[in-house]
């Protein structure tokens, strides 16, 4: 039996590794951890977008890059915005952000800058060109978008949380 392909957001993906939670939310980083401890466990496998490796890259020092990136490749499965998923994004933008998108299409999306739907967009095209079974995001648009794709999403919220144990 296949294992389960899920591909990661920028957000959850970033609380793993920058271990900052936004002021809002105190314990995504031990929701984010516990997410992926659990994926773990249920033996997923990880793809992560290589404009998700991008974003997060900013918030780490140019000194710890190249440590960054063997951990990437180390742990998971680094997949580029090739020609499937620049077909699968092109798709999804002529659907979601055209004129002629239906109203209630336009309106999962309302609210959130259109520069930002993009790069989600892309993310996604990734997904579907790759065949992930899940999206892993908090990203509410895009969990909307990944949802009306036919791709079930994983949040922080998803599984039972555990608190991490201090040693």
């Amino acid at each position: 039996m296949a294992s389960d392909l899920a591909c990661i957001d920028t957000q959850i993906l970033y609380w793993v590794l920058v271990k900052k939670p936004p002021l809002s939310r105190p314990d995504a980083v031990d929701k984010a951890l516990n997410l992926f401890r659990w994926m773990h466990e249920k033996k997923f496998q990880v793809i992560i977008p290589t404009l998700v490796v991008g974003e997060v890259l900013v918030s780490v020092p140019l000194a710890k890059h190249s440590e960054v990136l063997k951990q990437f490749e180390r742990d998971w499965m680094v997949v580029e915005f090739d020609l499937r998923a620049a077909s699968e994004f092109a798709k999804l933008r002529q659907r979601y952000l055209s004129d002629n998108s239906p109203r209630e299409l336009q309106q999962m999306l309302n609210g959130e800058p259109k520069r930002v739907i993009i790069a989600d967009m892309m993310i996604l095209g990734v997904a579907i060109a790759n065949k992930a079974d899940y999206l892993v995001t908090d990203d509410n648009p895009l969990s909307k978008l990944a949802t009306a794709c036919g791709i079930q999403v994983l949040g922080t919220g998803s599984v039972p949380y555990q608190a991490l144990l201090m040693p």
